[in-house]
């Protein structure tokens, strides 16, 4: 498959699975919260496509789609959504706590900035040419432990790809009101290398994270990575206090419009249809496990 083809076929996937659960949320067949890509999947599938099979990726509460650029794992990704003993955790997991080989996910705000600083310290002394990548938000740098831990991180000089995924929103709360000074600003403190840009064209951001990964890996050394794109979805479900002004300059951004204008008719239709098979294929499948052990 082209590049081009690939990067259309996962963002879409993510977002296609992601409409998914909102579809089984309004029907009452999903349960608890979730918390969407909707919008951003340019960076993580990108990134993620660069990266080999023995690389680390560690992720937060907005998981899924990194989950599935690392993964395509589809069935066992829905079914530890919808509780099943199939599910990559046995439905323990749910939503937000993931792990498989090789990822990591915790919907505690920076709860894995400290786990991801060791994963790839381990991996330094090694002597392995593994990469551990961590995505975080904005909010998620209200966190003390992120700057012990980048304290860390540069002294030790631990090679280790920290991408900050500024959706402008800390749940409800627009940047502005939350967030004292510049992102880079607070960052760059570190001696760590810091970049940032603000684009949803996954074809640009893909040969800009090949080259990344390519320096951090020659280098051995940290990076930090910042990437300022909205999400179009809502925080969880249904907390999304946004104009629809705001939301309709947001989707002239989406990285799905984006890819479109670079890719035949003929192709988009067709990927379109494999998705749609696959995920109507997946959920009859999970429908038909057994549900999770009852916790209590």
């Amino acid at each position: 498959m082209k590049l081009l083809d690939t990067l259309y076929y996962k963002i879409l996937l993510i977002r296609k699975f992601e409409e998914l659960l909102f579809s089984l949320f309004e029907k009452g067949k999903l349960s608890g919260t979730t918390h969407t890509y909707i919008g951003q999947e340019a960076t993580g599938v990108s990134l993620i496509e660069n990266l080999g099979p023995n690389d680390i990726v560690i992720s937060n509460h907005r998981c899924h789609g990194h989950y599935l650029s690392k993964t395509g794992d589809v069935v066992g990704l829905l079914s530890e959504i919808l509780g099943k003993k199939n599910g990559v955790c046995k439905g323990r997991g749910g939503s937000q706590h993931l792990y498989s080989k090789g990822f990591y996910s915790n919907g505690v705000q920076g709860n894995m900035f400290p786990v991801s600083a060791g994963i790839a310290l381990a991996e330094k002394w090694k002597n392995s040419s593994n990469l551990t990548v961590i995505f975080i938000g904005d909010g998620t740098l209200g966190e003390g432990i992120i700057y012990e831990t980048l304290n860390m991180i540069s002294l030790y000089k631990i090679p280790i790809l920290i991408v900050v995924e500024n959706n402008q929103y800390a749940q409800s709360t627009p940047i502005k009101d939350n967030f004292a000074g510049k992102i880079i600003d607070r960052l760059a403190g570190f001696s760590i290398r810091v970049e940032e840009n603000e684009t949803t064209d996954a074809e640009f951001l893909y040969h800009r994270y090949k080259k990344l990964i390519k320096s951090i890996k020659l280098l051995n050394e940290p990076r930090i990575d910042i990437i300022h794109n909205e999400r179009l979805g809502p925080h969880s479900k249904g907390d999304d206090e946004r104009s629809s002004e705001i939301l309709n300059k947001i989707k002239e951004k989406d990285p799905i419009t984006v890819l479109k204008k670079k890719i035949d008719l003929i192709t988009q239709e067709k990927i379109e249809k494999e998705i749609s098979i696959l995920l109507s294929k997946a959920l009859d499948k999970v429908n038909k496990m057994e549900n999770s052990f009852n916790l209590y």
